[in-house]
């Protein structure tokens, strides 16, 4: 769901529509695939847990209700690390584009007769 959400928070960011709609297009066609192959090597590993585990466990919409907070936890700083350069993707993909668009808009990449104006208009 996150993923989702990210996919297309960063297309409508990008302030150009058919990004978002690719993203979502592409979410919706593409990650069902990815999470039946996942369950299915879940179920395999971890089999009746696992299986217990989906069936009181929604799907695709979060139940905050079910969310529980335990009294302490184990914290693996690699798991984290991992975690945290898995989403910058968005954040560096971004930055990628208002880069972009900052070229374009002072003439650069791919029109020359606009870079020349704007060399010359400065």
């Amino acid at each position: 769901m996150f993923n989702f959400l990210g996919g297309v928070g960063f297309g409508l960011a990008t302030e150009h529509p058919p990004v978002a709609l690719a993203l979502l297009l592409f979410f919706v066609f593409y990650y069902p695939r990815v999470v039946a192959r996942e369950e299915r090597e879940l179920e395999r590993i971890y089999g009746e847990t696992y299986l217990e585990y989906k069936h009181r466990t929604p799907r695709w919409i979060p139940d905050f209700s079910l969310y529980t907070e335990p009294e302490s936890c184990l914290v693996r700083p690699a798991f984290i690390r991992k975690g945290i350069f898995d989403a910058a993707w968005f954040l560096w993909l971004f930055l990628l584009l208002e880069v972009v668009e900052k070229l374009h808009e002072l003439g650069m990449p791919g029109r020359p007769e606009l870079s020349a104006a704007a060399l010359s208009a400065s």
